[in-house]
């Protein structure tokens, strides 16, 4: 899939701290907490709201757990190493996130 994949600058930041911890679970409330620096009470649904539309743009199908996965009751986690490792070979993502980051305007 070459192609280029525009994400807002909270997308990804998302992705990013998904992405650098893989396996690690955290809350929508940690997630709220981390990348939009607020009180991450308020914020599960906006989490939830951003996961979402990060899923769509990256093509990822909610129920594909593979990637970007959901915890029952917890949260979000990225696929822990050796599932990324895998998804890095088949879907070339280092090439996407070079051209994610190349097109994302100065926050």
């Amino acid at each position: 899939r070459d192609r280029t994949v525009c994400l807002t600058p909270k997308e990804f930041d998302l992705l990013y701290l998904l992405a650098n911890s893989p396996g690690v679970a955290f809350s929508k409330e940690q997630l709220y907490s981390y990348v939009w620096k607020a009180n991450g009470n308020l914020g599960a649904s906006t989490v939830s709201d951003h996961i979402s539309s990060l899923r769509q743009k990256l093509g990822i199908h909610p129920k594909n757990n593979e990637y970007i996965q959901t915890i029952f009751k917890v949260g979000y986690r990225f696929a822990d190493a050796y599932s990324f490792n895998a998804y890095l070979q088949k879907n070339m993502i280092s090439r996407i996130l070079v051209q994610i980051m190349s097109n994302i305007v100065e926050r």
